[in-house]
């Protein structure tokens, strides 16, 4: 039995799943980052281009790795004003 296999009876998940998951996790906290823009964030990330990133965020996450980084900033610089 492969080491895919075991994972996914003892755990639920696929190795693969738990890698995108994880993947995605990263890319959402790079994102969130002011400093970072998204094309660093896809070499951050070893992706071969902006443009296979966006479509890996797109399908994972529903929206566009820029209007997830806009979204995020929207919402901070939101509750930063409630609170000032």
């Amino acid at each position: 039995m492969n080491s895919e296999g075991t994972t996914k009876r003892t755990r639920g998940h696929t190795a693969g799943s738990i890698l995108t998951a994880m993947l995605v996790r990263e890319a959402k906290v790079s994102l969130r980052n002011p400093s970072l823009s998204v094309q660093q964030v896809a070499e951050m990330l070893s992706f071969s281009d902006q443009s296979a990133f966006g479509k890996f965020f797109k399908r994972e996450c529903g929206m566009s790795p820029v209007q997830y980084k806009k979204e995020t900033q929207f919402k901070k610089q939101q509750e930063n004003n409630h609170y000032t």
